[in-house]
């Protein structure tokens, strides 16, 4: 039903879109050894 594909697209985009905010906050965290 077209209704599944919809939710799995948005769920596809959510763990997308928490994977990118993740990247962000280490990229922004001054603190992590990993930019050094």
């Amino acid at each position: 039903p077209k209704s599944e594909v919809v939710r799995q697209a948005i769920e596809s985009y959510l763990e997308d879109f928490e994977d990118l905010t993740q990247a962000r906050e280490v990229l922004q965290d001054d603190s992590d050894p990993a930019l050094d």
